[in-house]
């Protein structure tokens, strides 16, 4: 897990945790990292979606997040994309994008057989 006092880290230029099974969401506090150039999450094991917080971290020249748990960041946030085009971009990947599937409903419980006749009287 990605702590929330990750986002303290005033001076933080380089975040780079690829392939250590993190699991859970991405702290909104990351979004005040300003200083941050670089975030690799590849390989791991999170989930939720990319905090609109991100779109803050103007210097940002690589976002990578490739091989997480399936429907992790979906949708991206418009102003985190946006920040795909800005002049300090150079590698931003979010991997393969697929909308999670919706919960299917429970199956109810079969219904019992029914009863036998009853039986004549002897």
């Amino acid at each position: 897990t990605i702590p929330t006092e990750m986002g303290l880290l005033a001076a933080l230029v380089n975040f780079q945790f690829n392939t250590n099974l993190l699991n859970g969401t991405i702290p909104s506090s990351m979004g005040q990292l300003t200083a941050l150039y670089g975030i690799q999450l590849n390989a791991n094991l999170l989930s939720g979606t990319i905090p609109p917080s991100l779109a803050q971290l103007t210097k940002l020249g690589y976002l990578q997040f490739q091989d997480n748990t399936p429907g992790f960041m979906y949708p991206v946030p418009a102003d985190v994309k946006a920040l795909a085009s800005a002049p300090a971009a150079i590698a931003f990947n979010f991997g393969t994008l697929v909308e999670p599937s919706p919960v299917p409903p429970p199956t109810p419980p079969p219904s019992p057989p029914p009863s036998p006749p009853p039986s004549p009287p002897p």
